[in-house]
């Protein structure tokens, strides 16, 4: 894994973002992501459509105010720190992720705090809840980059957490890169993909 000198959020973030298939990206190629398609994702890479601007909405600001808190919480938890980077894979540079945190293991660790349903439903549902299933290609796509066989997803709520340890998933990867490098072709070449 490379990693590159950008700070999160920064508007060099974002153009980095757009020149890559990123983690959140991932969710989408793989039909798991309720909230945008492929083909609105490939028009805001190529800029055919602007992004929705997400941070007056209230759960994205919770999800911004709690990060730093639960990262915290889960050094404490983990005896170690956790370092939030911006990385690119060392295979191939367009898998890119920005991580909410790395271990000094190499691994990568994805931080949601979710609304007080979707935290219940976590609690009660665990790996069978839609949140985990979303956020687990998420969670695959940051393995890839990293080159790392392991990673965690944890869910924060009100000083609680639940942690999730993810595994490498060798199948998920390969398919996920294939559709990784079929974007890429596709945005490359300003050719759109099927509309939902």
């Amino acid at each position: 894994m490379k990693v590159i000198n950008l700070e999160q959020g920064s508007d060099e973030w974002l153009t980095w973002r757009t020149e890559g298939v990123t983690a959140t990206d991932a969710v989408i190629l793989l039909g798991l992501s309720p909230y945008k398609t492929q083909w609105r994702c490939w028009a805001e890479k190529t800029g055919f459509a602007t992004p929705v601007d997400l941070s007056m909405n209230p759960l994205v600001r919770r999800g911004r105010e709690n990060e730093d808190v639960a990262r915290r919480l889960l050094e404490s938890r983990f005896d170690d720190i956790l370092l939030p980077l911006c990385i690119e894979s060392s295979f191939d540079p367009i898998i890119r992720a920005s991580l909410d945190g790395l271990t000094s293991n190499g691994e990568p660790t994805e931080i949601k705090c979710p609304s007080e349903k979707v935290w219940n439903e976590v609690c009660s549902l665990g790996e069978q809840s839609s949140a985990f299933k979303m956020y687990y290609g998420q969670v695959q796509h940051q393995l890839l980059a990293a080159g790392s066989p392991k990673g965690y997803l944890v869910f924060y709520f009100d000083g609680d957490m639940r942690i999730f340890e993810i595994y490498a998933d060798k199948a998920l990867l390969a398919t996920l890169y294939r559709k990784d490098k079929q974007f890429v072709k596709l945005d490359d070449k300003r050719i759109e993909p099927p509309k939902d």
